[in-house]
């Protein structure tokens, strides 16, 4: 695709068609963004760099925009990873303890974004002997997030 479009732009600079050229850029732009994102980032595309006139940097532009979307899409895994594992403590909490206590728990919760702190969490739902130990656990975990 990069030598097709490097090539077509070197042809129509050459010829002077650049309106044309702007064209075909508009249209390379609209087709990747559909491809690689949210309609709104084909404002953000350029496909050839303007002072050059070439279509060079295509490959690694398209590369780019999947890493960014690799990256958004990782960040959400890891964020609905982190709430399913806030709803399973909520749910052991609500199974040993009774449902008082995730509603207490809820908020302290929702302050830790680190597995490793959620389940030190957890384990205070096996740890502890009644909900306000419970609970003293989970605020400590929190406090020192």
């Amino acid at each position: 695709m990069e030598a097709v479009a490097a090539a077509m732009a070197d042809w129509l600079v050459r010829v002077g068609e650049t309106r044309l050229l702007d064209s075909v850029e508009a249209w390379i732009t609209q087709v990747l963004a559909k491809r690689t994102g949210p309609p709104g980032k084909a404002s953000e595309l350029q496909i050839r760099k303007k002072e050059e006139g070439t279509m060079s940097t295509l490959p690694e532009r398209v590369k780019r925009w999947g890493d960014e979307l690799n990256q958004e899409w990782l960040a959400k895994g890891l964020e609905q990873g982190i709430e399913r594992e806030r709803a399973l403590v909520r749910g052991l909490a609500t199974r040993r303890f009774g449902p008082g206590v995730a509603q207490r728990l809820a908020p302290l919760l929702e302050q830790l974004s680190d597995a490793d702190r959620i389940a030190a969490v957890a384990t205070g739902v096996i740890e502890c002997e009644t909900a306000d130990e419970f609970i003293a656990r989970a605020q400590e975990v929190q406090r020192a997030s």
